[in-house]
């Protein structure tokens, strides 16, 4: 699959280490047809720039805060933040994928 679009994640963990990743959206689907692209062209139309820094931070957090995969959810947070209802209805009809593994230390 191509994705619609591909967000770049680079950050620097507490140990110094240097992540490079990213996370590609695509419109959602229903029988062949997409059923979502004011989403992905919400998101598009985003400053990226210190994304990945910045859900990194918020993971950190959540980690310590003893949440269940805390890089994953603060990367959707960050990410779908600013978006209204209306764009992301029920769950979102944003399909995701990712190379990140989650690495906080």
């Amino acid at each position: 699959m191509i994705p619609d679009f591909e967000i770049p994640i680079s950050y620097v963990t507490d140990t110094g280490r240097e992540v490079s990743c990213s996370i590609e959206l695509f419109n959602g689907e229903m029988n062949y047809a997409e059923t979502n692209t004011k989403a992905v062209e919400f998101i598009a139309a985003q400053n990226w720039e210190g994304v990945g820094q910045r859900i990194y931070d918020e993971a950190v957090k959540r980690d310590a805060a003893g949440d269940f995969a805390p890089f994953f959810g603060a990367a959707q947070d960050v990410i779908f933040a600013g978006a209204d209802e209306y764009i992301l209805p029920g769950d979102g009809g944003v399909g995701s994928d990712t190379d990140c593994t989650g690495e906080l230390h």
